[in-house]
């Protein structure tokens, strides 16, 4: 690296969602910085809040060696704090929209004729994304309680229900509520214009995150739309700006009035103010931040010239393993900084022996291990949750009638029964999460080969348990080996019948019908217990059957876990990590767009 770059250069943070603490988000950028010149990350969250006073707004702070560790200085920090705005709202408590009723008026919203051309979704479509949505809200709150398990056995710590109600929240404020949307934006330009004053010829480089790239952005194209004067220099001392795990294409598809205002641009490129170096990245695990292909037409039809932002500045990658942690984890990934600031930032080296820096000058790459573990640990979590209830219910059924099982048999005979029950749930969620004939005969298949692994592993007495009753039933029509599957397309059809005209009941009716359908064939084969065994019927009758109860009540609420927990991770597959529901809305909103321009033509 070589000292050409030496002008002075102040990193400006702007943080995301969440309770934020002040000087947390740029704390992290300085991390970042001292990790890309090899050096401790030994700065105190205190020295940030060395050159603020009581009523000041905050100041570009340095680090000084010793006692920090060794950075040039000529480079500088600053951030914009904007998360107590939000958060006044939230504590009040009657003012903002309860998550799950906003989000839904966001779907309505879509009913509306866009440019009075036609709807972005038909009423069907509303009423399907809109039980789907509320479905996921209500998974992430009985995620929320299995991360809770997980921070207390000491392997990570996420609060995923906070994440989602503060992202909701925080886009709430700022799409919706005009005057505190307002403030937030004073507040970013206050920082910027005090920062412009630190140095003679300084280079601002702006770092947002989440929804602060919303408010970055805005800024910046407000600013670039004013007529120059001293209030607005420092947009001409911008020179990069980066953006992680930003929302930015849903926000202009979502609310198309918040772009509206920006067409006469009073910034324009020249030889000592070049355009603004804008890179994006995005992990694919993140359900807020995507590429950002749809603002990138949206500069181009607004002529906006302000902007060096082509396709291959988007970088997209797979590289950590939880999905919706991932939204958090670029601040511990020191190649996405590294990148952004070895091409862009350019600081000047140390010394002659600073440490190489070489490795960042390709854009992070994927980790194969993150990219399939993001892939099946949640699929993992829905087999693990729906052996667990099986595990219990067969467990304390068997043991009450037989006292007790031989393990080498059950073991074998509860993943084939898991395996039934996870056919069943693809198929039955699968067509209402979906309206693609593909993915239905997806489902169709998994079922099928779910239903031979069944028979192929459970033993003869656990088949003839379920078959029996359904044989009976059909007055021997139906042959107990054939029983079981016949069982589980009857289940699967009535679950589909019973969604098509319900559709906002979601899971309740698989979990429902289908424990109904366990509990009977229980019962038939406790029944037939007291005709074919005597003795046996009566040592059952000395046993205690509440752990069969408690059973039943574990089956029941694993099965809903995890059937939540399947349609939350279909839909995030399907429809957020492809980006396949952005781009549907974008297609959808555009041929309006231009039709209402052939109009006015």
């Amino acid at each position: 690296m070589t000292n050409e770059s030496a002008k002075p250069k102040a990193l400006v943070a702007v943080h995301g969602i969440g309770d934020q603490h002040q000087y947390e988000t740029v704390q992290s950028v300085a991390y970042c910085l001292c990790r890309y010149y090899g050096q401790p990350t030994a700065i105190p969250f205190g020295r940030f809040h060395f050159n603020t006073a009581p009523g000041m707004n905050p100041r570009v702070m340095v680090l000084k060696s010793p006692p920090d560790p060794e950075v040039p200085g000529t480079l500088g920090f600053a951030e914009v704090h904007w998360a107590n705005i939000p958060r006044e709202l939230v504590k009040e408590g009657y003012t903002l929209e309860e998550s799950k009723k906003w989000a839904q008026t966001i779907v309505e919203r879509l009913r509306i004729k866009w440019d009075g051309v036609r709807p972005v979704l038909r009423p069907d479509e509303c009423a399907q994304v809109q039980t789907v949505l509320g479905e996921l809200i209500e998974s992430v709150a009985v995620l929320e309680r299995l991360t809770f398990l997980a921070e207390k056995a000491g392997l990570f710590k996420f609060k995923l229900r906070q994440v989602l109600e503060d992202y909701l929240n925080d886009v709430q404020v700022v799409t919706e509520f005009g005057k505190y949307r307002e403030k937030i934006l004073q507040e970013f330009y206050k920082v910027m214009r005090e920062v412009a004053q630190w140095q003679p010829d300084l280079e601002i480089y702006i770092i947002a995150h989440s929804e602060g790239t919303v408010i970055a952005f805005l800024g910046l194209l407000q600013a670039m739309c004013e007529q120059p004067s001293a209030d607005w220099q420092w947009v001409q001392q911008v020179r990069g700006f980066m953006t992680i795990g930003s929302p930015l294409d849903k926000h202009l598809i979502l609310w198309p009035e918040l772009w509206g205002n920006f067409t006469h641009w009073q910034w324009h490129p020249s030889p000592d103010k070049p355009r603004i170096q804008w890179r994006n990245y995005y992990d694919r695990a993140d359900p807020i931040g995507f590429d950002l292909n749809k603002i990138r037409q949206w500069l181009g039809k607004t002529e906006c010239p302000a902007f060096e932002f082509e396709e291959d500045h988007d970088y997209g990658f797979s590289r950590y393993t939880l999905p919706g942690k991932a939204h958090i984890d670029y601040w511990q990934d020191p190649a996405v900084f590294g990148h952004f600031l070895h091409t862009v930032v350019q600081p000047v080296a140390l010394q002659d022996n600073t440490p190489s820096t070489d490795s960042f000058t390709e854009p992070p790459q994927d980790k194969k291990w993150a990219q399939a573990a993001s892939y099946i640990l949640p699929y993992g979590l829905v087999f693990a949750l729906l052996f667990g209830a099986t595990f219990f219910f067969f467990k304390a059924v068997f043991g009450w009638v037989y006292g007790g099982t031989e393990w080498a048999s059950f073991c074998t005979d509860v993943f084939g029964i898991t395996l039934l029950l996870g056919g069943i749930t693809v198929l039955a969620r699968i067509p209402h999460l979906t309206r693609a004939r593909s993915w239905h005969a997806v489902s169709v298949l998994l079922f099928l080969l779910s239903v031979g692994g069944f028979y192929e592993i459970v033993s003869s007495t656990v088949s003839t348990v379920i078959g029996e009753p359904v044989s009976l039933v059909s007055h021997r029509l139906i042959p107990p080996s054939i029983a079981p599957f016949v069982l589980a397309v009857v289940l699967c059809l009535a679950v589909y019948l019973v969604c098509v005209r319900f559709p906002r009941l979601g899971v309740k009716p698989l979990v429902a019908i289908g424990c109904l359908v366990s509990f009977g064939i229980t019962l038939c084969f406790i029944i037939q217990i007291s005709t074919w065994n005597d003795t046996l019927w009566q040592d059952m009758l000395t046993r205690p059957v509440w752990p069969v109860l408690l059973a039943a009540a574990v089956f029941l609420y694993l099965w809903w876990v995890a059937a939540l927990v399947f349609d939350l991770t279909f839909v995030w597959h399907r429809y957020v990590r492809r980006e396949s529901l952005v781009e549907r809305l974008y297609n959808r909103a555009e041929p309006a767009s231009n039709q209402r321009g052939k109009q006015a033509a």
